[in-house]
């Protein structure tokens, strides 16, 4: 499984961003891509690195590349990669040093899963930024895969963080068996009928698989995304000087897209609304008694066809009792996806041979989860009329677009 799980990594940085990505919006798109990095100071005082993407006026620009050699040594020596498989030269489509477009536009911020890093979806950060969006991607110190500062100093991955991530350090009954209670607790989760019946439910999810070491790191995240958001008026660079700082929307993946969640909800509680979420294939684990009413636009897109060991595991209508709660919530299910069907990695199809990709044909499914998002942001943080055609088998809680 360690071989495994080092080629899935290996294809993400040799494939993300190398390949032309498909039009993501039905809009015609206008912008170049511009790429920044920035130091983000929090009150406490730590420190975020934010990986920026935003509007650029046409011109020529440094190639942004997808490795740095201190994030190539890190996934070589974590990964127990060769560093000669992992390329230093490979670039995506978004250039440094660009000017910035003169215009307003919306933030959004992107928060990654669990032990991975803030590039892990370049390709629908450069479809919002040619969409008019500018993209804030976070790395969070010591939960990232590896984090560089503007300084050069690098802050590496946890070690103790490895043991819930790689398959590769648990036996094959472990694996199994984690497996199987979550495919059982999820379904508990899925069929609650009740508020009580859905929280005592998700308490058993917690308490018998690995979503219960969770919490701590939703909690500490939140934290850092609700101060960015609170401070951001204070970022003085020239890649933000277009930043409406009134229109923020929060998306992620995995631990991610908890997040991404549980700090709009945070948010909220201190006045400051953010105008959109969007939560990718997660249940919604941090959800007290008096979190259950989320306030902002909010949408969870789930997939049911993820592989741990030899067993597949779903998060099919785990958040639908959300989704029928509230007007402003749905839940897409989409059945033949795969937790990396939701990340750059979609567009590797040679990783369905290793199991990381679900049955669903992914050249088509990564340029239509990439249009959804840009197409669900602009009508909540535009307030574009929403015209995109649904995914053939997905099924829908809720409702998209409600106001």
């Amino acid at each position: 499984m360690k071989l495994l799980t080092s080629v899935l990594f290996i294809l993400l940085y040799m494939f993300t961003g190398t390949v032309s990505a498909e039009k993501a919006s039905s809009e015609k798109k206008h912008h170049m891509i511009g790429r920044d990095s920035i130091d983000f100071t929090l009150a406490e005082p730590q420190k975020l690195q934010l990986e920026v993407w935003y509007p650029a006026e046409p011109g020529e620009g440094e190639p942004d590349y997808e490795f740095y050699p201190a994030l190539r040594t890190e996934l070589s020596e974590v990964m127990g990669m060769p560093k000669m498989t992992l390329s230093l030269k490979s670039k995506t489509r978004g250039l440094r040093g660009l000017e910035p477009v003169k215009g307003t536009f919306p933030i959004i911020i992107f928060s990654h899963g669990f032990a991975s890093f803030s590039r892990q979806n370049t390709r629908q950060f450069e479809a919002l930024a040619e969409a008019g969006y500018i993209v804030l991607a976070v790395n969070h110190p010591g939960q990232s895969l590896a984090t560089r500062f503007d300084d050069g100093s690098i802050v590496p991955l946890g070690r103790e963080l490895l043991t819930l991530m790689t398959e590769s350090l648990r036996t094959k009954k472990e694996i199994a068996a984690e497996a199987s209670a979550m495919n059982v607790h999820s379904k508990k989760l899925a069929v609650s009928q009740t508020r009580d019946e859905y929280l005592a439910n998700l308490a058993l999810l917690k308490e018998n698989t690995m979503y219960g070491a969770y919490p701590e790191y939703i909690f500490s995240r939140s934290k850092a995304i609700v101060d960015l958001v609170l401070n951001i008026d204070s970022i003085d660079e020239p890649s933000m000087a277009g930043a409406d700082l009134q229109s923020i929307g929060l998306y992620g993946h995995s631990l991610g897209g908890m997040v991404s969640v549980y700090a709009a909800g945070q948010l909220s509680r201190l006045g400051t609304n953010v105008k959109s979420v969007v939560n990718l294939d997660a249940v919604q684990i941090a959800l007290e008694d008096d979190d259950l009413q989320i306030k902002a636009p909010t949408c969870f897109i789930m997939g049911g066809s993820t592989k741990m060991g030899k067993a597949r595991v779903s998060n099919l209508h785990v958040n639908r009792y959300l989704a029928e709660q509230n007007d402003q919530v749905c839940e897409i299910n989409i059945a033949r996806a795969a937790h990396h069907n939701f990340t750059d990695l979609n567009w590797v199809g040679i990783l369905k041979w290793f199991g990381m990709l679900g049955p669903i044909n992914n050249k088509e499914f990564g340029p239509w989860l990439t249009g959804f998002l840009v197409n669900y942001f602009d009508h909540h943080m535009k307030d574009k009329e929403y015209n995109y055609e649904m995914w053939k088998d997905a099924q829908i809680t809720g409702q998209i677009v409600a106001r």
